[in-house]
């Protein structure tokens, strides 16, 4: 059991599939696609982000933040994935990532996302995160899963609920947010299939 509790996936890339969406690991050759995103949704994502940079939003950021990336990060500690519709699968429309993945007594990771402000409302962002959830749970086999969202971002409250994570508090000042610390509701889902690996 080991093996399937801890996996590490190696160098490939983790790519999953739900019916409309391609959700997988982004890479260089996404280099275009991922800034013409981040460009496109500079305005709709601001006011749920770190203030950004001016040269975040170039070609040469992107250029060397993705090369360090294939050369530095590995899926044992960090996932980030792109939502492709499988209609136009050249166009990334959101984004989640699975961070701060810890194993031993641990066993757990935090979930982030972002969805392009034209796809909005059209349950693409649950249809992703249902099948991460999965891979999560029943791949990676991870006991829990941390996700904080703002205290005004309805939309996430909504979205995480319907995924069945449960409120657990909030965190006072907890991330610098546009510019600002911001207070952030924690909620959490846990695996009720989790398999016992001795560590």
């Amino acid at each position: 059991m080991g093996d399937f509790a801890n996996p590490t996936f190696g160098d490939s890339v983790v790519s999953l599939e739900t019916e409309r969406l391609a959700v997988r690991e982004y890479t260089i050759a996404d280099l275009d696609g991922v800034v013409d995103y981040v460009c496109r949704n500079r305005e709709h994502l601001k006011p749920y982000e770190p203030a950004r940079r001016e040269d975040y939003y170039t070609a040469q950021y992107w250029r060397e933040f993705l090369q360090h990336k294939t050369l530095h990060t590995d899926s044992s500690s960090q996932i980030e994935f792109a939502l492709f519709e499988k209609i136009a699968p050249e166009r990334i429309i959101g984004k989640a990532t699975l961070s701060g993945i810890i194993r031993r007594a641990f066993q757990a990771c935090y979930l982030g996302f972002s969805l392009d402000g034209d796809s909005q409302g059209k349950g693409m962002m649950e249809e992703a995160l249902r099948e991460a959830i999965r891979f999560t749970f029943e791949e990676m086999n991870l006991h829990r899963i941390m996700a904080n969202h703002l205290l005004d971002n309805d939309r996430s409250a909504r979205l995480l609920s319907k995924l069945g994570f449960v409120r657990e508090g909030i965190a006072k000042d907890y991330l610098m947010i546009d510019g600002m610390w911001r207070d952030h509701v924690l909620t959490s889902l846990t695996n009720p299939s989790w398999k016992l690996d001795l560590f």
